[in-house]
This record gives structure tokens, sequence and C-alpha cells, in this order.
């Protein structure tokens, strides 16, 4: 979206929900010297540039501004193995907007529904003119699900291409 490396956006009548996976590996998500990195068992170090992001929060400036200024919520994902649970992390640069709503979850987290708790249940179908602005922002416009009675399904052609 936008340039930004957005995995999913999800958008309902009343807010949306942006999610990015990140496949960051086992470990301990840390800053170290003012820079994110993961900290392994095994006592190695890899970069995670993700967490030094100071606009990561202004990446969501699309979906808010098209979506007619409906508030919002990022989430980061990251997999069961990742701890993020280091004194360090919080002054990771990605958290650093005031007043954002962002998160961090792993994927236990994710299967216990703690996404459920972002969006309002249940879930109103979002505004058609809202899907229309985010359709030339998305990276899979052939991929849309709406919600239809309670359920999603994808989007016809016809219909992804309205």
């Amino acid at each position: 979206m936008g340039g930004s490396n957005i995995d999913h956006l999800v958008v309902t009548g009343c807010d949306w929900l942006l999610i990015d996976a990140k496949g960051c590996g086992a470990g301990s998500l840390q800053v170290g010297r003012g820079k994110g990195v993961l900290g392994r068992a095994d006592r190695s170090r890899s970069s995670q540039p993700w967490m030094d992001d100071r606009k990561a929060y202004s990446r969501a400036g699309v979906p808010f501004r098209l979506t007619e200024g409906k508030g919002g919520v990022a989430i980061w994902v990251v997999p069961q193995a990742t701890t993020y649970c280091h004194p360090s992390f919080p002054t990771a640069r990605f958290l650093a907007h005031q007043n954002a709503r962002l998160g961090l979850l792993n994927g236990a987290e994710v299967a216990a529904g703690e996404l459920d708790a972002e969006l309002s249940v249940p879930a109103t179908p979002a505004d058609p003119l809202d899907v229309d602005r985010l359709h030339s922002y998305v990276s899979a416009p052939d991929v849309l699900y709406r919600l239809d009675s309670g359920s999603a399904r994808p989007a016809s052609s016809a219909e992804s291409e309205r």
C-alpha cells in the first residue's frame, strides 16, 4: 500500500485493522545500540530493520485517509517462537508514535483470539466507497473479501472491479 509493506487490511463499517506479519524466527526481540535485533539462544543476533522505522504508524495513514478518518489499529504479528518481553523492547522506534494504536502479537496470541479485541463485534460491512478507495492500493486486488450475510467470501471479479 503506497510503497509500504502491509500484508493484510481488514475494513469494517466502523474501523480497520492493518496486519503486518514478520518472519523473524525464534528468539527475543530487543533493542541493542539503538537498533532492533532478534537475540537468539546461541547468542547470535540478527538485525530487525522494521523495528527501527519511526514512520510505522504513518503507513496506516492510507487506510485512515481513504476511509474518511475512521479509526484503526496497526498490528505486527511475529512467530510463536518470538518473544518481545525483553526490557529494551518498548524502546523500539516503531512503537514511538504517541497516541497511536499499535500492537505486536505472536502466533499463539493470534490463535487465542487476541485480534478479536481490535475490531467491533459483530462487524458491520465496510462501506463500498471505502473499499473502492482502497482497492487501487492493495497489492493483490484480485483477492478481495467482503462480508456477506455474516461470512467472508471472495468477491467476484465484477465486484472487485467496482
